[in-house]
């Protein structure tokens, strides 16, 4: 049983940057077109069932942060249900859905959040940090593999397309018609912008936290260089976003302790902005200079763009949602009830107004609009409560891995790193229904909590704690 848990924790981390495959897409059909469902999903569940056997049907917590990492989506999922049950005569119906059966969707994946959490906390029962490290570099090989062979198809040899579909066995990457007509890389997801999750918050903050592990490995350095370089062309911002805030805390690390550190950080930033600039007139002609020049300087204000055009009103709409029912919020999934009227209020300019994609949501062509991205659409789908309920949460996450630094090694630096890239990106564009990727750097701390200090040749490494059951911390 042991074995086949530690294979299912080693699948669950290698599927993590992968698309659905294809096999599967009939079981996520089976729910929804859009459910938030991919290949870790699947594993997840296989796992569960897995470790309730081995605990032979007593389920046991990791800790007190274990409990609250699981009551707080618990608790989040009532305060919905309870606010959209209180604003259904209010809401009415919209699209065929009312408040409770539009908050019930975004629940059940809140409630998955909270499984998704206990198996991670279990994740040093089966697997040290030297075999994740040792699974992160092979994803960071096998993503570089990819990224070189799509540049050399995309901008050098068009013709490779085949052979790359041909060693495509499980048609797991996106199609090479797909790359060469739109010039854009996307390594092993579905598309530019979830490759900013895959290379912002799993791979190049795990290099980045070992390079400053060991500096003199020059295997990480070249992860850093690499991953960047190749990450500039999927001209996505949310690429390019968590990019960036990946290396503000990446120096930070790096210069801890010196007084030049925050005016190293200034300089960097002011370096990018500047050598981006430019860089628009030394390439200006070229299609890189266009995408540069649109991605950086046209596209954050470009309302007939899809991506941002739209993603703006939903942004917009959070707003207006908060403000109308601040302590509660309007239910998280329940933000489309009120989005025609905030897109007919003053609070929207026509060119967002005229925006094809925001007509088509207020004509109902796209259904029932999400609150969108993840730090905009919490706060307007559960308010007040619900932010201090997350607050207390992250609180004591930063807590547990202060106080488990040291054992924790590469790892702290990785979780620091990776989980604010995903607040970078969560308050512009991606969501946490279904996000495995964040969900794993996010429960990090989870998985450390029940670690005590091991010496081994006088260094401080992760030690597997097993709890001991007891009436108190088992159901």
């Amino acid at each position: 049983m042991k074995k086949l848990l530690t294979a299912s924790y080693v699948l669950f981390i290698i599927l993590l940057p992968f698309q659905l495959f294809p096999f599967l897409t009939s079981f996520k059909l089976f729910f929804s077109t859009n459910a938030s469902i991919n290949n870790c999903f699947f594993v997840l569940m296989i796992g569960l069932l897995l470790l309730i056997m081995q605990m032979r049907g007593v389920i046991r917590f990791r800790g007190s942060l274990t409990v609250v990492a699981l009551r707080l989506p618990i608790l989040l999922v009532f305060l919905s249900l309870f606010t959209s049950a209180v604003l259904l005569p209010v809401l009415g119906e919209l699209y065929g859905k009312n408040a409770l059966s539009a908050s019930f969707s975004k629940s059940v994946y809140y409630l998955l959040i909270a499984l998704t959490f206990y198996y991670n906390s279990y994740l040093f029962e089966y697997l040290t940090a030297d075999r994740i490290a040792r699974i992160l570099n092979f994803l960071c090989w096998f993503n570089l593999l990819i990224g070189a062979f799509q540049l050399l198809m995309i901008y050098v040899i068009p013709t490779l397309g085949s052979i790359y579909d041909a060693l495509d066995f499980f048609n797991i990457l996106e199609d090479s018609s797909y790359l060469v007509y739109y010039k854009r890389v996307c390594l092993t997801c579905s598309e530019p912008s979830i490759m900013g999750m895959s290379v912002g918050v799993l791979l190049l903050p795990y290099a980045m936290a070992q390079f400053l592990h060991q500096r003199r490995n020059l295997k990480y350095l070249f992860f850093i260089v690499a991953l960047t370089a190749i990450s500039f062309f999927s001209f996505s911002s949310s690429v390019y976003i968590t990019i960036v805030m990946n290396y503000l805390v990446f120096l930070f690390f790096l210069f801890k302790g010196s007084k030049s550190a925050y005016i190293l950080i200034f300089i960097f930033t002011g370096l990018v902005v500047i050598l981006s600039a430019f860089s628009f007139g030394l390439l200006d002609d070229s299609y890189i200079g266009d995408q540069l020049s649109f991605l950086l300087l046209e596209k954050t204000t470009d309302m007939n763009n899809l991506s941002t055009g739209y993603r703006f009103t939903t942004v917009i709409n959070d707003i207006a949602c908060f403000l109308r029912y601040p302590l509660s919020g309007i239910g998280n999934g329940n933000q489309g009830f009120l989005y025609n009227e905030t897109m007919l209020s003053s609070m929207v300019s026509d060119s967002v107004r005229a925006n094809y994609q925001t007509v088509a949501a207020m004509e109902g062509k796209l259904g029932l609009v999400s609150g969108g991205a993840f730090v905009p659409s919490f706060i307007s789908g559960y308010g007040i409560i619900g932010v201090l309920l997350l607050s207390d949460f992250v609180i004591r996450c930063v807590r547990t891995v202060r106080r488990k630094r040291e054992e924790m090694g590469y790892l702290f630096e990785y979780y620091c790193i990776g989980a604010l890239s995903y607040l970078a990106m969560g308050t512009v564009a991606i969501s946490i229904e279904g996000n495995f990727m964040a969900l794993f750097v996010l429960g990090l701390p989870l998985s450390v909590d029940q670690f005590r200090e091991k010496r081994l040749d006088g260094k401080a490494v992760l030690g597997q704690v097993r709890p001991k059951p007891s009436l108190r911390n088992s159901i």
